[in-house]
């Protein structure tokens, strides 16, 4: 069918409009560029802010409707020492829905924005700048230099006025009000503080805001959500991880320039809180008269705002009674004053219950209250009771001035332990029982710890306390510790643990130069006691791990060919140059102590150690300047006495020295030795030892061989020598076996230990089968290299033999007194020594007597035949 003339008409009418849309969509693609889109917008942004601004691509797209699309945002932080390089605002894309008609003329008016991952960065220096506070004052930016006008003005042509008689950057203002739509898709807020050292951020945030118009006034509906909000020091915070969501609808009446908080919901963690009030003066300094309350909280919800890095195990605590909040905001808000905020917080007869426990903390009752004004800066918790298990708790808080906050705290209760586990989760295998009761009170800056007054108690009585981790449970705890500004101090403290009983005195006076690191403020001290009448090491101390392996390592023997007994019998040890590497690459202290001076005595009847009993010990230790000196440490053992003084110098962790002082007297040395070395196995008798040495150890406590020096006098009383395999050599190659073993009356000798050896001087034994006399050294690796004089009786004769010496001839080691004296020179190692006879002596003997003889026969026969001739 054909269409009629008016149809082709009608049909030619229609499509002018649609031909005419479609050709400005092609000349605003032909005209709008990227580039031009760029250089259209990034001079203005410059100019209005004073900032650099990039973009990584742009872009004009027309349906839905006209809208800029901006890729890769990045606005510059502001110059200027005490700002960082970080960029003020980037984002990953912004999308901006402008009107058409404006952008012809080369103008922009924004009807909605949308940011995705935008990142706000807010900052204040040490002098209390901003930066955005200067964002307004474009005309001062590199990118303006002198206040030029903004791009397509003609030089010298002022700002376009508005019609409100203000200048354009005026207008601009008020053009954020006409944004009727802005969306924030996972964006991020963080402020940071340089002046007060403190910061605030908000991660994952979401927001949104409409607004639309009911006759003459605006209507704002915003909603905004976040579960990572942080706060607290800069450089870590107190608080993260927290929740915020808000919902509110605001009325801005236009004339009166002033928002109406019609609807403001909250949540802060799981607190549900409502907002009510007013803004005005949006144009000049915003004032603020806002209300936050909320009348019907749940009082375990309060334990909400505590994050879980400060109360653990909150999940799932349950509570009756309400808690009643509220919270006034007033006051200007400009660039350098802010809002008064005061509160309340208050609850009473409530209590709480952990899921799973069968008592509630009941009969909670809090009074409390902050204010943050230009006079007044306080938080004051101004009661707070509570009842646990029939025993009460008080405590008061006053906090004030929080750039250099003072405090006021006083807090006092008595808690049966035994009934803890009924209201308060314990860790799994704890026990408690006893009575505590406490009382505490302190006053002062915080910042200045020597101005706070301070004193408390606490009073424990028949008080046992068992936990998983420790060795033995400590019970019969009695006694009370106090405390103030000058000092702390236990007196009489008893408790047992295990099988060991402990009655401890302590007083440490001026611990405060601890916290405040004055150099001027006088030394901290402490004095300490301990009574014991018998202690087991193995109920204070928890087991050591086993070596590799599963084995433990065991001590190093030490001894001298003759059985001299190194004076250290030491474990193992790295050499000095490897544990030095060791402490340095860790760049920690292997063995640090606090600055505090230490005078310690002990007293205890009976120390039982894992292979040692001691009884009667009795000593002290005093610890200054990073060194321990051990004062004439006396006790019974291994059937003597020991006594031993000397100190430790802990300065270089790495290498630790010492110079000790031992002296023992009358101990069982078999007893006494097979506990360090198997030596001590071979040898038996009554040893004493009078031993100074000096040194050094490696980070282990090991000892470093060439660091050794010192010597001493050692002397045993009827003693047995037996396995020593010097002794075997000696005894095959003599065929005297009874020279395996030494029963002996006498030992005695006098060592030096230099370079990595001990020196023996003059050691002589004097044994039943002989008499030894030894010199030399012995390497601290069990190297021998000793001169060894034995004297064996007349009757060993008929059964020494020697080789090279048949029959009569062994007589020939014979001297003056009838005594067979035989020289060793000893060498190779006590594992495996060399045992070789000097016979140098014996042989030119042999060859003395021998010259003799034919001397003598060569005479007689002289005589004889003189004798001839005179009697012919």
């Amino acid at each position: 069918m054909s269409i009629s003339r008016r149809g082709r008409l009608w049909l030619v009418v229609l499509a002018v409009p649609i031909v005419l849309v479609v050709a400005a969509v092609v000349v605003l693609k032909l005209m709008f560029t990227g580039e031009r889109l760029k250089a259209l917008v990034i001079p203005r942004v410059e100019s209005a802010t004073g900032r650099s601004f990039a973009v990584g691509d742009m872009s004009l797209s027309v349906f839905p409707s006209i809208a800029l699309r901006m890729d890769s945002v990045a606005l510059s932080n502001r110059r200027g020492e005490g700002f960082s390089d970080r960029p003020f605002l980037t984002l990953d894309g912004l999308r901006v829905s402008v009107k058409l008609l404006p952008l012809l003329h080369s103008s922009i008016e924004v009807t909605s924005l949308e940011f995705d991952r935008p990142q706000l960065f807010l900052e204040v220096d040490q002098k209390n700048r901003t930066n955005y506070e200067d964002l307004a004052g474009g005309a001062k930016s590199p990118a303006a230099p002198g206040g030029a006008p903004p791009p397509g003005a003609a030089p010298g042509q002022p700002a376009t006025p508005s019609p409100a008689g203000g200048s354009s950057s005026a207008k601009a203002g008020t053009a954020a009000l006409l944004v009727s739509n802005l969306v924030v898709n996972h964006g991020s807020v963080e402020y940071v503080n340089h002046r007060e050292k403190s910061a605030m951020g908000a991660n994952d945030l979401s927001f949104s805001l409409d607004l639309g118009k009911e006759g003459d006034d605006l209507v704002l509906t915003a909603d905004a959500a976040t579960d990572s909000l942080a706060y607290g020091p800069v450089d870590a915070p107190l608080f993260s991880g927290l929740h915020l969501a808000l919902a509110t609808r605001a009325r801005y009446v236009v004339p009166e320039d002033r928002v109406v908080i019609e609807r403001g919901d909250m949540m802060f963690q799981a607190m549900r809180l409502r907002a009510a009030g007013t803004i005005s003066h949006l144009h000049a300094a915003p004032l603020l008269d806002v209300t936050v309350s909320a009348d019907s909280l749940n009082i375990a919800d309060l334990f909400s705002l505590i994050p879980a890095e400060y109360l653990k195990k909150v999940e799932g605590l349950k509570g009756e009674g309400t808690a009643h909040v509220r919270i006034a905001v007033k006051g200007t808000v400009t660039d350098s004053t802010s809002a008064d905020v005061t509160g309340t917080v208050t609850a009473s007869g409530a209590s709480i219950r952990y899921p799973q426990l069968p008592n509630p903390v009941t009969d909670i009752s809090i009074v409390s209250g902050f204010s943050r004004t230009a006079k007044r800066q306080e938080f004051r918790i101004e009661n707070l009771t509570a009842n646990l298990g029939g025993a009460p708790v008080h405590m008061s808080l006053t906090l004030s001035n929080f750039n250099d906050p003072s405090v006021d705290c006083e807090a006092d209760g008595s808690v049966d332990l035994a009934t803890v586990h009924e209201f308060y989760p314990l860790e799994k295998g704890t026990e408690l029982a006893g009575d505590v009761r406490a009382a505490f009170r302190a006053t002062g800056k915080v910042s200045a710890p020597a101005s706070i007054r301070a004193s408390g108690s606490m009073t424990l009585k028949n008080v046992s306390v068992k936990t998983a981790a420790s060795p033995k449970a400590v019970t019969n705890l009695n006694g009370t510790l106090t405390f103030d500004n000058d000092a702390a101090s236990a007196k009489q403290l008893s408790l047992v643990i295990g099988r060991s009983d402990m009655t401890l005195s302590c007083t440490v006076k001026n611990y405060l130069t601890l916290v405040m690191g004055d150099k001027k403020s006088p030394p901290c001290t402490a004095t300490m006691g301990l009574h014991s009448n018998h202690l087991y090491t193995s109920d204070i101390m928890a087991t050591p791990a086993p070596a590799a392996g599963g084995s433990v390592a065991q001590p190093a023997s030490a001894v001298s060919p003759a059985g001299a007994v190194s004076p250290a019998a030491t474990p193992p040890s790295k050499p000095a140059g490897a544990a030095q590497r060791s402490s340095a690459a860790s760049g920690r202290s292997a063995f640090p102590l606090p600055p505090v001076q230490i005078d310690a005595n002990a007293e205890i009847g009976t120390l039982t150690m894992e292979k040692f009993e001691f009884t009667n010990l009795r000593g002290a230790l005093h610890v200054a300047g990073g060194i321990v000196t051990m004062q004439n440490l006396s006790l019974g053992a291994f059937g003597g006495s020991v006594v031993s003084s000397g100190s430790l110098d802990l300065n270089k962790p790495e290498r630790p020295l010492f110079d000790l002082s031992l002296n023992l007297n009358g101990v069982d040395a078999n007893a006494l030795l097979s506990q360090f070395t198997s030596f001590g196995q071979r040898l038996s008798g009554s040893l004493t030892t009078s031993t100074k040495l000096k040194g050094a150890l490696n980070d282990t406590l090991g000892l470093v061989p060439d660091s050794l020096r010192g010597g001493g006098n050692v002397g045993v009383k009827n003693g047995t020598l037996k396995g020593v395999k010097v002794n075997q050599a000696l005894a095959s190659q003599l065929k005297l076996p009874d020279l395996e073993t030494i029963q002996f009356k006498d030992w005695t000798n006098a060592y030096t230990v230099q370079n990595g050896r001990l020196v023996l001087k003059d050691l002589t034994i004097t044994a039943s089968t002989g008499q030894y006399v030894i010199n030399g050294s012995q390497g601290l690796d069990g190297s021998l290299d000793y001169r060894m004089t034995l004297y064996l009786p007349e009757s060993a004769g008929p059964k020494l033999s020697i080789a090279g010496f048949a029959g009569d001839a062994v007589n020939l080691f014979k001297d003056q007194g009838g005594r067979f004296r035989l020289d060793f020179n000893i060498g190779g190692t006590m594992d495996n020594p060399k045992v070789q006879l000097d016979t140098d002596a014996a042989r030119k003997k042999g060859e003395d007597l021998a010259k003799q003889k034919l001397q003598n026969a060569a005479k007689a026969k002289g005589n004889n035949l003189l004798k001839k001739l005179f009697k012919k």
